[in-house]
Parts: structure tokens; C-alpha cells; sequence
């Protein structure tokens, strides 16, 4: 980072999966600044935290003052965040429908055919 005049006032290195270190003196050692946690015991469907799940959980106080077009209130993204695929064909457009019965028929959870 620099300042207005240009002059470099702290480095930052590293990577988006690993850490990131900060050095404000070349010859100083880095300090690490952050460093990614390791995986969950119990990982999730994306690897998520669960506290990162609840993030984008839908509550009764939350649902009203969402825009209509918000995807969490699709019925059809809540049948595939389920790994629903038949579920979705009711609720899918017509053009979707093809690609919704091909994704299933190679799905590898046990109960994505049935909800």
C-alpha cells in the first residue's frame, strides 16, 4: 500500500487459501494478519462452516422484508440446495426440465431422486 506521494507504507503477500502477511519494514519479518481455518470435522455440502450456512438461512423475521426476487424464496432452489431434482421439475421452466432429468439421472446422492 501506498500513501498519496507514492511512498510504500506496508507490503501484504500471500494467498487467498492459505494466509496473508503484512511487513511494514522490508528488512522486518512478515506478521501474519490472517490465515484460513482448517476444514470443518464434519464438512459440509461446499465446505461451508455452519456459520456460514446460517448466513443465507431463511427466518420468519427475515422473509418479509426480502425483495420477491430473492432466490432463497424459489421453490426450485430450495429443492436443489436439497439435492431434490424431481422436486424442481414442478416448479421449473419447461426448458429446464431436460437438463434437470440428465443432472439427475447422473446424481451421486442417494435421495436425489425422491424428496
Amino acid at each position: 500500500m501506498e500513501d498519496a506521494q507514492g511512498r510504500k507504507l506496508v507490503t501484504l503477500n500471500g494467498t487467498w487459501d492459505g494466509c496473508i502477511f503484512r511487513q511494514d519494514d522490508p528488512q522486518a519479518p512478515p506478521v501474519p494478519v490472517w490465515q484460513s481455518s482448517p476444514p470443518a470435522r464434519d464438512p459440509t455440502r461446499y465446505n461451508l462452516t455452519a456459520w456460514a450456512i446460517t448466513l443465507n438461512e431463511l427466518t420468519d423475521t427475515l422473509a418479509p422484508l426480502l425483495p420477491k426476487t430473492d432466490s432463497r424464496l424459489r421453490p426450485d432452489q430450495k429443492h436443489l440446495e436439497q439435492v431434490c431434482f424431481l422436486g424442481i421439475l414442478g416448479v421449473a421452466p419447461r426448458r429446464q426440465r431436460f437438463w434437470l432429468l440428465k443432472l439427475a439421472s447422473h446424481a451421486c446422492a442417494p435421495n436425489a431422486m425422491a424428496c
